[in-house]
């Protein structure tokens, strides 16, 4: 237990953030005014007292210059009158409640760690064999209805789900001081957090840097942002020759632009990975893949529905040397992001290059509709490739790709991200 004011401090207590900077002052000022209003609450669990509630008034009273006034707390739930009494004086938003709830969570825990030992120690053993027959120690009757987990008791004291209380865990476990800080000051909520949380530590400091510079820009808005320079980055650092050729069955999935309608203020229209303007991948599909395209191929091109409209894969078709001649359709099987209507749907455009050699058949002509529920982002579907497989021999490139598959080469910054069901 860490010490203030020469009290030693009741682990409850520091389920709540201490005051710091304005808000700590003003509570210097008050006290230095008007003296102490609410005596510091002290409680004697043990053979010491220690500080149970009343933490920033004691240090205030220290910087104030104020003799502090104490009472005692007389009761057997100290850590049910600590998180009672300072919720309903703090003003905390849902997730500054969270995380005082993961870190109750963790008090119960503790808590109910110690009862089992004492439970054990007074017994002998709780249960079972060896249990002596004349032990005094009578078990309480059980209950039959089972208690809710220790999250959901941490969750249900501080008035937010215990989903909030999981994810401000995560933040406690995986988040640098700096983002816990973020978080306990309402600057991040704890949802995002928990994302921020999964990065690298370096980069959780900078994203509430950046978050704390910035309080007028929406804080997701900065860590997608980030996201994407981070994407742009690795692909400037890795961007690998384009494979040799010639190949004969050709797929890709270029980053189209995309763009919101002017006074949108979601967040369609934005993706978690960098784009291509449509003049740069024009410019691609005539200097880079045209080159590996044998002269008797396929080219099985994604699009979605924004671009199938606009027409944007007829110029670049032309600059591969392709001509178009069919659409295959994927029903991701849930509905999407969209504009003026969720999409449900990306399309693959079938063109060829000259006389291409394909095994036609019933399953493979008459099938204008994939169905497969979407998985990851940019992740294409396994069936489409199954199909792609059985129609057209030959040898196989995936270009912008984020699969190694059996019998393909890979091409693109993210190569390698999946494997798919008959993976390496």
């Amino acid at each position: 237990m860490a010490k203030i004011g020469g009290y030693l401090v009741h682990e409850a207590a520091k389920l709540f953030p201490l005051m710091a900077g304005v808000e700590f002052e003003q509570l210097v000022e008050d006290i230095r005014e008007k003296g102490l209003l609410e005596p510091i609450v002290l409680w004697k669990g043990g053979p010491k007292e220690v500080l149970l509630d009343g933490r920033n008034r004691l240090r205030a009273c220290e910087k104030a210059g104020v003799k502090p006034r104490f009472t005692h707390y007389k009761g057997d739930d100290p850590t049910g009158y600590v998180v009672s009494h300072n919720l309903h004086r703090r003003h905390l938003d849902e997730s500054q409640r969270g995380m005082v709830g993961a870190r109750l969570q963790e008090v119960l825990e503790a808590e109910g760690k110690k009862r089992h030992r004492e439970g054990v120690s007074r017994g002998g053993q709780t249960a079972g064999k060896g249990r002596p027959k004349d032990s005094s120690v009578v078990d309480p009757p059980q209950s039959k209805e089972r208690r809710p987990p220790v999250r959901d008791q941490a969750a249900r004291l501080v008035n937010v789900s215990g989903t909030t209380v999981q994810k401000a865990r995560k933040v406690l476990q995986h988040g640098t001081r700096e983002l816990v800080a973020a978080v306990d000051a309402g600057i991040l909520k704890a949802e995002l957090a928990a994302q921020i949380a999964d990065k690298p530590k370096v980069e959780q400091k900078t994203l509430v840097r950046k978050i704390a510079e910035q309080p007028k820009k929406n804080a997701r808005a900065i860590v997608r942002q980030h996201d994407r320079d981070q994407v742009s980055a690795r692909i400037e650092a890795e961007a690998a020759e384009m494979p040799k050729g010639p190949f004969r069955v050709l797929m890709a999935d270029p980053p189209w632009p995309y763009a919101k309608r002017a006074g949108d203020g979601t967040q369609r229209g934005q993706t978690l990975y960098p784009t291509m303007s449509l003049d740069d991948i024009v410019a691609w599909a005539g200097e880079k893949l045209r080159p590996i395209a044998h002269e008797d191929s396929v080219l099985w091109l994604w699009i979605t529905n924004a671009h199938l409209v606009a027409g944007d894969h007829v110029a670049v078709l032309e600059a591969a040397g392709f001509t178009g001649k069919t659409i295959l359709s994927w029903d991701k099987a849930r509905m999407g992001a969209g504009d003026w209507l969720r999409g449900q749907t990306e399309h693959c455009i079938l063109a060829v290059r000259g006389r291409p050699t394909v095994r036609l058949s019933n399953q493979t002509t008459l099938v204008p509709m994939v169905e497969e529920a979407r998985r990851e982002p940019s992740r294409k579907p396994e069936v489409v490739y199954r199909l792609v497989e059985e129609l057209c021999p030959g040898n196989k490139v995936e270009l912008f790709s984020r699969t190694d598959r059996v019998g393909w080469t890979s091409w693109g910054a993210e190569a390698g991200t999946f494997e798919s069901e008959l993976g390496l």
